[in-house]
Order: structure tokens, then sequence, then C-alpha cells
């Protein structure tokens, strides 16, 4: 049985696939985009993070540490190159101010829960959807999970950034009803310098998906100061209209609602830009209604 590492489980969803929806989140992501709304799901393995805000100052999380990890001077100090992210800190926590992202979990122990709530998608037609990080960084555990969740008669969805093999690509997503892939921008250069990374995978992924029939949804996150221009928006949809088949369009406004989780995480926020005006998103809608698809905003 496949197991790896969960950092959420969002029960009644109702923007990740039809219907009401359990959305379990994997560990793991190979972007590091700057505007990142999950930075605790970056990491495979455990994330821990402190709140000082809500810190007692106990010492509980010193004396209850079997590494020696945690040291006290007006406030605990943590060696990460110590912690093995074991839990007695957050579980001898009085204050709650420590609090270790990232619990591993074996597929039963997901479909399990995921199926607390069966009676919902029942009515609605809804399911699990697996998100991240990327989810597709797991591949082997989404897949078994994917697998169970269709056994008993769930719909699967799946949300990827498609920076993954095409072999993992063929081998996972063929077991999800839905796919929503994100697709950021059309600048290779620009891509990499504000996630990390280089879109020729990316996209690369995206045509072998449209081309070989796959439920794909296209997720165009909308970013100030990234791709919120003109130019690059009909740039994207010169590439969506050479695409030989999607299900529809999403776009996903810029918010800064996981800002508070870097200084958590003692990570720097460097993407706190004014939010998106209406006129911006009814542009970014009425460019991409051109390609010939349904555009759904938030979807």
């Amino acid at each position: 049985m496949q197991s790896g590492y969960v950092f959420n489980i969002q029960r009644y969803s109702v923007h990740d696939g039809p219907g009401i929806r359990t959305v379990v989140f994997l560990k793991g992501c190979p972007l590091r985009c700057r505007w990142c709304s999950n930075p605790e799901s970056w990491e495979i393995g455990p994330t821990l993070s402190y709140n000082s805000k809500v810190c007692v100052h106990c010492g509980e999380c010193v004396s209850s540490c079997t590494r020696n990890a945690v040291t006290y001077k007006e406030s605990p100090l943590f060696d990460l190159s110590k912690c093995d992210c074991c839990g007695a800190c957050e579980e001898n926590c009085v204050g709650n101010s420590i609090k270790i992202f990232g619990k591993k979990m074996n597929s039963d122990e997901v479909i399990h829960e995921v199926m607390k709530d069966e009676q919902f998608y029942e009515r609605s037609g809804g399911g699990i959807t697996l998100s991240g990080g990327e989810p597709l960084m797991q591949g082997a555990f989404a897949k078994e999970i994917l697998l169970k969740a269709k056994k008993a008669g769930l719909n699967t969805n799946i949300e990827t950034t498609a920076f993954v093999s095409k072999d993992t690509i063929k081998d996972v997503l063929s077991e999800s009803d839905l796919i929503f892939c994100d697709f950021k921008h059309i600048d290779d250069e620009k891509h990499r310098k504000y996630t990390g990374q280089s879109n020729e995978i990316i996209l690369d992924n995206i045509r072998f998906m449209s081309e070989n029939g796959y439920p794909l949804v296209l997720r165009i996150p909308l970013i100030p100061k990234f791709n919120d221009d003109t130019e690059t928006l009909e740039k994207m949809a010169d590439f969506i209209k050479s695409l030989k088949q999607i299900k529809r369009i999403g776009i996903l406004p810029y918010h800064n609602y996981g800002k508070g989780k870097y200084e958590l995480l003692k990570k720097e926020y460097s993407w706190d830009v004014e939010k998106l005006s209406e006129e911006k998103v009814d542009k970014a809608v009425k460019i991409m209604k051109a390609c010939g698809y349904k555009v759904e905003v938030g979807d």
C-alpha cells in the first residue's frame, strides 16, 4: 500500500470540480511561485511553523524535544538540522503556537477520511480532488488514492502544474475524471524568473493532454505585474487556440491570503501587490472567451 504526506484535507469544497468535494492537499512542489498561497507545501516531508504572537513562553517545547532541536532565549529557537518533525513539541505546546504541516498517511487512511462525507457526494455528484503543492510529485500515492476513490464510486479530479514527466502524466492522470492544469505564462524567461522553473515541459504536457483527449481545464492564475497585461494574455490565448481541445478556461484572480504563512515559516513574501481591479479581470475574461471556450472566474 502506498503512503505519502498530506498537509490538509478540506471538506465541503465547491470550487474544485463538480458537486461537493473533499480536497486532499499533498506535499511537495517543484515550483516556487512568488505569490504562492501554500508555501507549507513546498517540501514533500513535514514542515514546522512557529507563531510567536500566540506563544506563552512556557518552555514545554524545549523539554519535550527528544533531539535537542529546541532551545530557549527570550523565545524558542528551532534548529531544523536536528528536528525530525516528530510532533512532540506541537503536541505539548500550551499556546498552540507550533504547527507541523504534513502528516504521513496511507491511501486507505485518506479514503477513510474522504468517505466520511459520502452522502454529500452522492447527492451532488461530487467526490475527491487531489491538490498541492504538486500532487504528481507523489505520483504513486496519488494514483492509488484515485483508483480507490473511483472504486468507491467517487468523481475524481486533480490539480496540477504539469511540471512532471510525460510518463507520470500517462500513468496517473488517466485515473482522473477532470484535470485542472495551471497555465501561468507563455514566456519561458519570465516563467523561470518568477516560478523558478521553465515552462517548456508544462506547455509540452498541455499540448499532449489536449491532443490525446484528457479532460483538461486550463486555469490561469491572474497575477498583477506578471501576466495581467493585454499583450501577455493575448499570447496565452493564441497558444490555447492552437490546442486541439480542452474543457474550459478558469481565471483565478490573485489574492494574498497565504501571506501570513510566510512569517510562520520564516520565509519572505515578495509579491505583496494591489488587488486586481474588476476591469483587469473582465479584460482577461474577454480575451480568453475569444478562444471559443467557456470561461469561468474562480474555477
